[in-house]
């Protein structure tokens, strides 16, 4: 994991003129997310109820969440459905 630090003074300046000086330092710390590579397929079975509750929107619910998971799958992926 990698990580991003970016430090912030309360004051830029220092004035010479004083005997003490005081400031405040914070760092914030972020993590920068690595880009993942899928590099096994996936063989993923859908089991769809379309029974008589289902009718309607409930339906066309799964179907729009179907079709979404269909169109992230790669050419190496398996998709099996049951219903």
């Amino acid at each position: 994991m990698k990580v991003g630090l970016q430090p912030t003074l309360s004051d830029a300046n220092i004035d010479v003129t004083q005997a003490a000086s005081q400031r405040q330092l914070s760092i914030a710390i972020t993590a920068i997310a690595e880009e993942l590579s899928r590099s096994v397929s996936l063989n993923l079975c859908l089991i769809l109820d379309h029974s008589g509750s289902m009718g309607g929107r409930p339906i066309d619910t799964v179907k729009r969440a179907a079709q979404q998971i269909v169109d992230q799958l790669s050419p190496l992926d398996r998709l099996s459905v049951v219903a």
